[in-house]
């Protein structure tokens, strides 16, 4: 579906519900498979890079440490995410 122009951005007299309606013109429904499959594609792909920064790079074992505490940290969020989104759909 194609529209003509983009989401009107939020003023200080726009009401929530026009904001919404804008909103599901822009919004497409994908299947929870598919979410959870990006999700771990997009999490392989940032460790796959972590992995390839730390062998080619002179980085310290603390900055080291630092990008794979990140990573988890981000990892755990994504996770976290798909688990609410689980419990939803229930």
């Amino acid at each position: 579906m194609y529209f003509s122009s983009p989401p009107p951005s939020p003023t200080p007299h726009t009401t929530p519900f026009i904001l919404l309606r804008e909103f599901r013109k822009w919004q497409q429904t994908v299947g929870f498979s598919t979410v959870v499959s990006r999700a771990a594609d997009e999490s392989f792909l940032s460790l796959k890079e972590l992995v390839d920064k730390s062998r080619s790079s002179d980085q310290s074992d603390y900055e080291k440490e630092i990008g794979l505490l990140k990573f988890i940290v981000k990892t755990q969020q994504r996770l976290l995410r798909l688990n609410v989104l689980a419990k939803w759909f229930r």
